[in-house]
């Protein structure tokens, strides 16, 4: 049986849980993204009460949802002029917010069809159905949610 991506609900089993930078599991199975990699079910997206964040230890980054899950993040050090380390984002902070809203926006469309599932997500099908402005946010959202320490004040 074939599954849509991001049309499984919280609390259903998603199969395949993948661990992310953040100790948090990702699957574009799951409605949200998430996932937790203990249990192997889609949950709420985790996010940080502040992002960006500095911090100078890994227990610094938590993420959390209305569950009450917590999770620990990382901590790592910035590449701007200031010498501050920064949290990775959580898949509930912005720039995995806008990756995953443009994907939906993505998916909805006809044009997937002309892409084969290895292209599905490449930036030429992508742009057969995202702006030029949508591509741009793309691009810089998706290299944060996995260097968001790097680019921030940078």
């Amino acid at each position: 049986t074939c599954i849509r991506y991001y049309t499984i609900s919280d609390g259903q089993p998603v199969g395949i849980c993948v661990v992310n930078f953040n100790n948090e599991g990702h699957s574009d199975l799951c409605a949200s993204g998430s996932c937790n990699p203990k249990t192997g079910m889609c949950q709420e997206n985790l996010k940080s009460n502040t992002y960006p964040k500095t911090c100078n230890y890994d227990y610094n980054c938590l993420g959390s949802n209305s569950l009450n899950d917590i999770e620990e993040g990382s901590c790592l050090c910035g590449a701007g002029m200031d010498g501050f380390k920064y949290c990775n984002a959580f898949s509930g902070d912005p720039p995995y917010v806008n990756v995953r809203s443009l994907l939906k926006t993505h998916l909805k469309t006809d044009a997937t069809v002309l892409c084969h599932t290895h292209r599905r997500f490449s930036t030429l099908c992508l742009q057969q159905n995202l702006d030029s402005q949508e591509m741009v946010l793309y691009a810089q959202s998706s290299i944060e949610s996995q260097h968001s320490a790097r680019y921030q004040n940078n």
